[in-house]
């Protein structure tokens, strides 16, 4: 498609091109097209930047955090990176019972939430299972869902709760 520049002279002024009245001068590199509605057009900048409290944060650090570190945020919608400690991070619970099994644990006055996603084997049937756990917690109870679950079995190999026990928030893992 060959693009045509159309001569000054055969534009009206009074009413454009099909009804837009274009600016008398170019933009500057990266501007865009705008109308005010009317068919008014002009140049004009993309605005980049965010309004506080436009995303439900007042500030986000924008450095880069170092391996390991997790994005948390300080209860007043500060966002930062910070070392997570104790907890599972990427580690694994072997269980040959059924009953209910620690698999993570951290304090209340830390965080407000946490969500694992969990990849359980059943080494003597060869079965598998995936699904994500969502939890979070108002100091007083603790609460969670299990999404998103997966399994090569005709039924869960796992199921979860969650529980305060005085200061930390415990997940449970029932096999």
């Amino acid at each position: 498609m060959a693009l045509t520049k159309i001569p000054a002279s055969l534009i009206d002024t009074a009413s454009g091109i099909n009804g837009l009245i274009y600016p008398s001068s170019d933009g500057t590199t990266g501007q865009f097209l705008k109308t005010d509605g009317s068919g008014n057009l002009s140049f004009a900048t993309v605005d980049t930047s965010i309004a506080a409290n436009s995303i439900g944060i007042t500030e986000i650090n924008v450095s880069d955090g170092t391996s390991g570190q997790a994005i948390v945020t300080n209860g007043s919608g500060t966002l930062s990176f910070a070392t997570v400690s104790g907890g599972l991070d990427g580690g694994s619970i072997t269980t040959t019972s059924t009953s209910e099994t620690t698999m993570d644990s951290f304090a209340i006055g830390t965080y407000r939430s946490a969500k694992y996603q969990v990849s359980i084997s059943d080494s003597t049937n060869g079965d598998y299972q995936h699904t994500e756990v969502s939890v979070v917690h108002d100091g007083t109870s603790a609460y969670f869902t299990q999404y998103g679950t997966i399994t090569t079995d005709t039924s869960e190999l796992a199921t979860f709760g969650v529980d305060i026990n005085i200061s930390n928030i415990i997940v449970k893992i029932c096999v």
